[in-house]
């Protein structure tokens, strides 16, 4: 679900209009043998609203038991607001989790400070990243290269291997 269509909306979407488009989804592959993949994301950081992805992904897997349809159920996260109790919650809910990380420290640092402050957010997301592994869940991440850094993709990649080595997408 994208807010952006027609214009921005500033609020989150209702919990009833979550309802009907996890129902819908549901509905039109009722007769599908694959597992459906529901990915909250769109419009910033999910987790800002943990109460409400909270409730959707409960909501998600008390249907997927009713419907009999295996889901598949992710988010994008920049993994600065996750913590062990959230964490846990996640592996509870079989909950895939894709990370927006610049990889290097100084890339990070720059590209993606907390908002409204300029604090580092390299070893907080470090930290998280290997949070997730240490309980199961299964991460990837997710990086936006750009003209100023292409030419430390190497230099990235090395980094993964040696700092992150279960990071396999």
């Amino acid at each position: 679900y994208c807010y952006a269509q027609f214009e921005r909306e500033n609020g989150f979407l209702s919990k009833n209009k979550i309802k009907n488009i996890i129902d819908y989804v549901l509905e039109v592959n009722k007769y599908n043998t694959n597992p459906i993949s529901i990915s909250f994301l769109g419009g910033g950081e999910p987790t800002l609203n943990w109460d409400l992805l909270v409730w959707s992904i409960k909501y998600a897997r008390k249907q997927e038991s009713l419907s009999g349809i295996q889901l598949r159920i992710g988010f994008p996260t920049n993994a600065t607001l996750l913590n062990e109790e959230k964490i846990d919650f996640l592996v509870k809910h079989h909950v895939e989790v894709g990370v927006s990380f610049e990889l290097l420290p100084d890339i990070q640092n720059k590209q993606r400070p907390f908002a409204n402050s300029s604090a580092e957010t390299y070893n907080v997301v470090r930290k998280n990243v290997h949070l997730l592994n240490e309980n199961g869940i299964q991460t990837r991440f997710r990086s936006t290269i750009t003209p100023a850094y292409v030419h430390r993709l190497e230099e990235m990649v090395e980094h993964v291997a040696k700092e992150f080595p279960f990071i396999k997408k």
